[in-house]
């Protein structure tokens, strides 16, 4: 159980699986502007934005909503085990890093 005063509280582990979420946030923020102004467009057949970078667009909204998930159930994630708190950075950190090499392989695959 977590209290206020508590020598046992955790933060670290929190911040950590939440900063993948919000680099994910602003850069489909970032990316959004050119996929807006392509889709917008009406080009040719393959001419228009490449689905990897508007999959990636997609899934860096989600991973920045999963930031309030994170958020609002902060007190149950740091009342978890240092060792559950480890496992979850790491299951969110290779879900993300997974998703880049998935991006990054289907542009090879695209062009």
């Amino acid at each position: 159980m977590l209290k206020v005063g508590s020598p046992k509280a955790r933060f670290g582990w929190l911040v950590l699986s939440m900063a993948p979420g919000c680099f994910s946030g602003v850069m489909a923020c970032v990316v959004a502007i050119p996929v807006v102004a392509t889709i917008g467009q009406s080009a040719p057949p393959g001419q228009g934005c490449p689905w990897p970078i508007v999959a990636a667009d997609a899934f860096g909204f989600l991973s920045a909503a999963s930031l309030w998930l994170m958020y609002k159930h902060r007190h149950r994630v740091m009342s978890w085990t240092t060792r559950q708190q480890a496992g979850f950075m790491g299951v969110v950190w290779g879900v993300h890093f997974l998703m880049l090499a998935l991006v990054i392989l289907s542009m090879f695959l695209w062009y």
